[in-house]
């Protein structure tokens, strides 16, 4: 196998439990994502200069399923080692702010390098082929992304402003002091008018205080009524409607404010954000808009027709393992660059005429349904019953986890000549695309691998059937099957 060949070569290789040291955590699994040589840029201590760059095995790999690392060694490693025991540097990537590409690349000398840019330092590497550089880039990129600790190349949308209320203020309804005018002579009025003037004021519910503090000897004309009462009564009556009307407000966001807040202290698993987005995707009727290099699509995806469409039935993983996060099997086709797609023929050859990038509308697994499955004790039964060691699903038991979250018992046919129903197969478990060409135990151990959530993606046997049909016509199919 040649150096290029060694370095695009992805496998995904789940190791047993054990354990590592005493100051580690329990060690659950190791799963590598790609694996190579390349030349790691570093600085001398003392000039700060860039130093001659050292040839490393440099492995990219998950462990617990949260934990990307990149090892280096001297020497090329077995994929199926338990620990990194001889790694002369093992660095954390989660806390990785970004992966670039260099500004300045000299392809003269084969040195295309790209930057991980840590919290810590900042790795150069660097890879004797573009093609090989940007395949490490993406690979980090989609893993990292999908971990959570690259924020996802799509728009973000912040957190709408709270809504607050602000009570207007109305003029205080309290007397003003009285206004002093001319004495007048008549002292029967002069008796009458405090009276007649506190009466008023009193009759709209405020207090006569005022009053107290007046001469006895007041004439009629120093004081007058200042208040209409039925102006007053009217305007009284609008601030008690609007401060209750306010406090109802408050009581209303307050009680949002408080289910949001619930909402938010309850973050959705790994599992449970993959499954959202996959059905959010499966229920969009219109399409999905991928966009991928011509080099990455072009005689690496297995386009077959079927059921008067054309479908998804592999790639080749090994040499394009970015092809994972873009296509799902049983994917529908819908259009290539603008153009609606009648065969598979028609796609690749619109493919070939395409100069670097290809805009894809496919329609998610349209006959595809997505499932999470939440434990509520480690290796307990999901009540799936398989034929033999298969993915085809002939039975669920009642009651059961499977049972429980939905999954019915037969699939809506896809050919109805043969009947309406058939029975359901599993395509993906935890995100990952099964053999359809099933091997060994490899069902039964994805089934119960560690961790109490479990997502599933089932589809009807009877498509699934022609889509194996299909892809036996490839030369060399085997080259096409993921899992």
């Amino acid at each position: 196998m040649s150096e290029t060949q060694e370095n695009a070569s992805v496998h995904s290789l789940r190791a047993a439990n054990g354990q590592q040291s005493e100051n580690t955590h329990h060690f659950i699994g190791r799963e590598v994502h790609k694996c190579g040589f390349l030349r790691l840029k570093q600085k001398s201590s003392a000039t700060n200069a860039t130093t001659n760059a050292a040839k490393y095995w440099v492995v990219f790999c998950v462990s617990n399923e949260c934990e990307p690392n990149l090892e280096f060694y001297v020497e090329r490693q077995p994929l199926n080692q338990r620990k990194n025991s001889h790694a002369v540097f093992n660095h954390s990537l989660k806390n990785c702010i970004h992966v670039s590409p260099s500004i300045v690349i000299d392809e003269r000398e084969n040195d295309f390098e790209f930057a991980i840019t840590l919290d810590t330092q900042v790795l150069r590497l660097s890879a004797h082929t573009r093609e090989l550089m940007d395949d490490w880039i993406d690979c980090i990129r989609n893993k990292l992304r999908q971990l959570k600790i690259l924020c996802p190349k799509d728009n973000y949308y912040s957190k709408e402003p709270s809504l607050t209320f602000r009570r207007t203020s109305l003029p205080s309804v309290r007397p003003l002091p009285p206004i002093p005018s001319q004495q007048s002579s008549n002292n029967n009025d002069t008796h009458s008018s405090p009276n007649s003037s506190a009466r008023d004021i009193e009759s709209n519910g405020e207090s006569s205080n005022h009053q107290n503090a007046l001469s006895p000897n007041a004439t009629n004309a120093l004081y007058e009524p200042l208040f209409n009462s039925q102006r007053l009564a009217s305007a009284t009556s609008q601030l008690s409607t609007e401060v209750n009307s306010g406090d109802s407000l408050d009581r209303e966001l307050a009680s949002r404010g408080s289910l949001a807040a619930s909402q938010q202290t309850q973050p959705l698993s790994l599992r449970e954000s993959q499954v959202l987005k996959l059905q959010r995707e499966i229920s969009h009727k219109d399409g999905v808009r991928v966009m991928i290099r011509k080099k990455d699509s072009y005689e690496s995806i297995a386009l077959v027709d079927c059921l008067g469409s054309v479908f998804v039935a592999g790639w080749k993983q090994k040499q394009y393992p970015q092809l994972h996060n873009t296509f799902h099997i049983g994917d529908s086709v819908i259009s290539i660059c603008g153009q609606r797609i009648q065969s598979a023929a028609e796609a690749y050859r619109l493919i070939k005429q395409q100069p670097l990038i290809i805009e894809i509308i496919v329609q998610r697994v349209p006959f595809g349904k997505a499932f999470i499955i939440r434990r509520d004790y480690e290796s307990q039964d999901l009540g799936i019953v398989r034929d033999g060691n298969s993915a085809e699903v002939i039975d669920i038991i009642p009651d059961s986890l499977a049972d429980k979250c939905g999954i019915s018992l037969k699939a809506p046919a896809t050919n109805t000549r043969h009947g309406n129903e058939c029975n359901w197969v599993i395509t993906e478990i935890n995100n990952r695309p099964l053999n359809l060409y099933f091997k060994g135990n490899e069902v039964k151990d994805r089934l119960n691998a560690i961790g109490r959530d479990i997502s599933l993606l089932l589809q009807p046997s009877d498509f699934i059937k022609v889509i194996k049909k299909q892809l036996k016509s490839f030369k060399n199919y085997r080259d096409y099957i993921v899992q």
